[in-house]
């Protein structure tokens, strides 16, 4: 009886841990204006994403290594894609080793910019508590909309909330 007692112990022990953890991490809250911030593309230009203010922005969060945001990648190219040059689609990776993302780059032949974080300094200043992360941002630069992971058929409610908000 004592063994599972303390197995309990331990499963709540992490549980409290995994919970602890997730309340630290505080991605921008909707309503509020995400932090600025620079980096160099795989085009050769440095992006600042305060340029893209006055457009509608899905911001993507993913590094080499996740294949759920391999996966979310694709969807995205869809919807830019469908949507077209109403929404600015931007990307963030942040993996160290910028080779092996531009090789990866190269594989999935995106139809949207690449950053890179390689010392990870944006995505610590946006504190992400997992990967994939996509943030929708409005016109007006203000966080509408954020989420994390990813399964097919997010792309659906990326549509759906993008939609929404250029109907505005």
């Amino acid at each position: 009886m004592s063994l599972s007692v303390n197995k309990l112990m331990s499963v709540l022990a992490v549980a409290l841990t995994l919970v602890a953890v997730h309340a630290d991490s505080s991605l921008p809250s909707v309503g509020e204006s995400p932090p600025d911030f620079a980096l160099p593309s795989d085009t050769g230009v440095n992006r600042r994403l305060s340029e893209y203010r006055g457009e509608v922005v899905l911001l993507n969060f993913w590094a080499s290594w996740c294949q759920s945001c391999r996966a979310e990648l694709l969807q995205l190219n869809g919807i830019v894609e469908t949507i077209g040059s109403d929404v600015q689609v931007l990307s963030v990776n942040i993996d160290d080793n910028r080779a092996k993302a531009e090789q990866d780059l190269r594989a999935l032949k995106l139809s949207f910019p690449v950053m890179f974080d390689t010392d990870q300094t944006v995505s610590k200043l946006y504190e992400l508590p997992t990967l994939p992360v996509t943030l929708i941002i409005d016109q007006l630069g203000r966080l509408r909309f954020v989420h994390q992971g990813y399964k097919a058929s997010d792309e659906i409610v990326y549509e759906d909330e993008l939609a929404s908000l250029l109907a505005e």
